[in-house]
């Protein structure tokens, strides 16, 4: 279905010509999804917060960073975290921080604070924010893991 696809959230990169042969380098994707990420991270912080700035400021292809802080697993831009993995997700993603050779956006989704549990709607800062759905590239024999 991807030939279908429309709009802005969708950035198609077409192959160049290359003269010469370059060296194959083997990566895994791996798609981090709704449920790899906390999604009320964001809503923690006010509207006017530099992590809301950040997050305006991504977009298909940008590039950010997978950083551990204490128990956290962080998606990072110049060092300013902008999202951060579920607890689920840092179990898995931990031991592998160190082969991961590149996290790429692929799509930001908003989320509002109805969407969410009720329980947690007192500690949203905000009625809605982004939250970056990621890929991370990872070497290959990381991958098995």
């Amino acid at each position: 279905f991807t030939p279908a696809l429309r709009g802005s959230f969708l950035l198609r990169v077409r192959p160049g010509r290359q003269h010469r042969a370059q060296p194959v380098v083997q990566v895994r994707y791996h798609l981090l999804g709704m449920e790899d990420l906390y999604l009320g991270f964001a809503a923690r912080y006010p509207a006017g917060h530099p992590v809301h700035q950040g997050l305006r400021r991504l977009g298909p292809g940008s590039r950010l960073e997978l950083r551990l802080r204490q128990d956290r697993i962080l998606l990072c831009d110049q060092g300013l975290a902008l999202a951060a993995l579920s607890r689920r997700a840092v179990e898995r993603w931990r031991p592998r921080l160190e082969d991961v050779c590149e996290v790429r956006v692929l799509a930001m989704v908003r989320r509002t604070a109805a969407e969410g549990d009720p329980d947690y709607r007192d500690r949203c800062r905000l009625e809605s924010w982004e939250v970056p759905v990621v890929e991370v590239l990872v070497r290959p024999e990381s991958g098995s893991r």
